[in-house]
């Protein structure tokens, strides 16, 4: 399976509330989505802040996702940059 496979398999099982899936998910994709929102927001602590902000919307839209659309890591930085311009 390639990431973006692994990736749209465990936003799906998330979208089911599978906890163990989200922490998958988090652990393959939370530091490209770091760098993202701290090369907006430009500070650490604030950028940890809003990754934190950022799964919890993965988390409960999760279900919104659509692979016929974006790649999973392309729908999540989607997220993770209007968290941090927000």
């Amino acid at each position: 399976m390639s990431v973006p496979e692994v990736l749209e398999d465990l936003l799906a099982r998330t979208a089911l509330a599978d906890r163990s899936a989200f922490e998958k998910l988090y652990r393959l994709s939370s530091a490209q989505l770091f760098g993202i929102v701290l090369r907006i927001v430009r500070d650490r602590d604030l950028a940890a802040d809003v990754l934190q902000e950022t799964y919890v919307k993965i988390w409960h839209r999760a279900g919104d996702f659509r692979a016929d659309l974006a790649q999973p890591l392309t729908w999540m930085g989607s997220i993770a940059r209007h968290q941090a311009i927000d």
